[in-house]
């Protein structure tokens, strides 16, 4: 498939107009408190880890604070997030690792955030396009909805290969909170309203 790059730059300038500051819904006040909210976000709403994760990083604010925890102590405080049992030993574990590998310092590289415990190429795009402002994409269900609604690549290839070379040349932005957190409360799934516009159907632009 072959897409113009005329129209992904109209598509991204008419983005960055309607969403000119666009921040990550997981609340946090460091990096590694980031990571480990991603970490409880997998099936999971940004809502619900906020609220587990209010009492999680008062009780172990820093990687050391969570790597000493128990698990048995961790575990009843993440229990709503779901999968409580493996996402418990993951943020420990990866706290731990932070702290034996990068002296408790979260990483800016993504070859090295796969490699702690717990987190995956989404996880660690997250932190670089939100900690680091490294223009980043996690191709997601949102993410591929959004894209062919637009008709722009509908596949993980596609997407990663073409609309992350322009975001990155031309604009230097973390996209993946644009199209996640903004547009989909826009043009939610199985929702299509009328307009005018020639890049989307689904919302106003």
């Amino acid at each position: 498939m072959t897409i113009s790059k005329p129209k992904i730059t109209q598509i991204l300038r008419v983005l960055k107009a309607r969403y000119p500051v666009v921040e990550t819904q997981l609340t946090h006040k460091s990096p590694f408190q980031l990571l480990t909210a991603t970490i409880l976000s997998a099936q999971c709403t940004d809502n619900q880890v906020n609220k587990v994760t209010k009492n999680l990083f008062t009780k172990y604010p820093e990687p050391e604070d969570l790597a000493a925890a128990p698990l048995k102590d961790i575990k009843p405080i993440i229990f709503s997030t779901g999968f409580y049992n493996n996402k418990a030993k993951n943020i420990k574990a990866c706290a731990s690792a932070l702290l034996k590998e990068f002296d408790g310092v979260v990483p800016s590289d993504i070859e090295k955030l796969i490699k702690l415990p717990g987190v995956g190429r989404k996880t660690a795009n997250v932190v670089l396009s939100t900690i680091f402002n490294i223009p980043a994409i996690v191709v997601d269900t949102h993410v591929l909805r959004i894209s062919n609604r637009s008709g722009l690549p509908s596949t993980k290839k596609f997407i990663s290969e073409s609309v992350l070379v322009i975001t990155l040349v031309k604009f230097r932005t973390p996209l993946l909170s644009i199209y996640v957190y903004n547009i989909s409360a826009d043009a939610p799934a199985g929702k299509k309203r009328t307009n005018n516009n020639n890049i989307c159907k689904y919302f106003f632009i």
